[in-house]
């Protein structure tokens, strides 16, 4: 018979798979979220169970919908909707029932620790804890040969304060330690005459990080204009006085864009014939920036040598060019909780690589928040990249 004792058996063994395979593929937020749902299971197996032993197909309307509620969270969990669950968490724990002062833990903060965050980390659990403020009520929290006493505590939070140097941080992996919350509460008999101590104990998840997220480099790339500058010549231009002087200039136009840089402008020759200032004369360069010439005069002799050229001009010319302009800032150092915020020019595009510090890189070109380490958010011509915590 499927009672709901069961039900919720089976609802936490669901989470716990959850949480086993989320620690697999590093997925932080999520290991944190299943471990608050893990706690909030044991809580409502403890305020109901008197109950726990009643057919599923009788369970009162209230029994029903929080039986939903926690398949809801459980759902959303898989599908990595964890956005709001905090205050899901907390909707579902105020409806449970308070038997004999039983603590209701209802939020967990601090357990992720970041070893480039200097000092102690505080671990903070919220809630309700009647009777945490009675003499040598005390909670406690323990993992491997660690136990420490609350630093803090108040009716609705209690706050343990735990050394750095209690963790071990590996260079390339995340790390998950298992540890315990211990929270005393009192038990009324013999009609609230006589009370004793007893203690409810929540299962937590440290998330140890490693000591960097890694680095991660911005390139940009734009189109825009290029100057581009190239040799060319101008070839076979004939002066030829066989018959008659010849006074003329003569060259190229230049075409697609192009222009004569005329300072580069120079000759030389393929033919010729006769001597400079008796049979032929240099007149001089006449380029300009849509023509490359140049002035020659040869001379008819009708005894000895008249003057023949056959010219080449050979130049340099230049033109804007369309190109993509790419821009690479290298390598970055990210910490954890960093929060960078990078101004993109409006007209360029761009791309963020991460480079993981398990080895694996990945790229972005918009807002992403897939990445269990990194958050990327654009914001007009602004991108952000923030590291846990956030």
């Amino acid at each position: 018979m499927e009672t709901l004792g069961l039900i919720l058996n089976q609802l936490l063994d669901r989470v716990q798979q959850l949480v086993q395979q989320f620690q697999n593929a590093g997925l932080i937020l999520e290991v944190n979220g299943g471990a608050q749902i893990e706690n909030l299971i044991d809580q409502t197996q403890a305020a109901l169970k008197d109950v726990l032993n009643t057919a599923a197909s009788d369970l009162s309307a209230q029994q029903q919908q929080l039986v939903s509620g926690l398949t809801g969270l459980i759902d959303d969990l898989q599908k990595k909707v964890i956005d709001d669950l905090t205050s899901k968490l907390q909707t579902i724990a105020n409806t449970l029932p308070i038997a004999n002062n039983f603590p209701q833990v209802a939020q967990l903060t601090g357990n992720i620790v970041a070893p480039n965050i200097a000092g102690d980390i505080t671990v903070t659990v919220t809630g309700n804890f009647v009777d945490i403020g009675e003499q040598d009520y005390d909670a406690y929290l323990a993992f491997g040969s660690n136990e420490i006493t609350n630093s803090s505590k108040q009716t609705n939070m209690i706050s343990f304060t735990v050394p750095q140097s209690a963790f071990s941080f590996a260079p390339d992996k995340v790390g998950y330690v298992g540890a315990s919350i211990t929270i005393p509460y009192k038990v009324s008999e013999v009609l609230g005459l006589i009370h004793r101590k007893e203690f409810a104990t929540f299962d937590i998840i440290i998330i140890v990080l490693p000591p960097s997220p890694g680095t991660y480099d911005l390139q940009t790339s734009k189109l825009g204009d290029v100057r581009q500058q190239v040799p060319a010549t101008c070839g076979g231009l004939i002066w030829d006085s066989s018959d008659d002087d010849q006074d003329m200039v003569q060259g190229c136009n230049m075409s697609d864009g192009w222009q004569c840089i005329r300072e580069t402008v120079s000759y030389s020759f393929s033919r010729r014939e006769g001597d400079q200032g008796s049979d032929w004369f240099d007149l001089g360069n006449v380029s300009t920036p849509t023509y490359v010439g140049w002035h020659f005069k040869t001379e008819h002799h009708g005894l000895g040598t008249s003057g023949k050229l056959t010219v080449n001009l050979n130049y340099q010319k230049w033109k804007n060019v369309p190109q993509t302009q790419t821009t690479d800032t290298g390598n970055l150092a990210l910490n954890w909780g960093d929060s960078k915020i990078l101004t993109i020019d409006p007209t360029a595009s761009w791309k963020i690589t991460y480079h993981q510090f398990n080895g694996v890189t990945k790229e972005y070109n918009t807002s992403d928040s897939s990445n269990p380490y990194i958050r990327i958010i654009t914001a007009g011509n602004q991108v952000s990249i923030s590291a846990l915590p956030y």
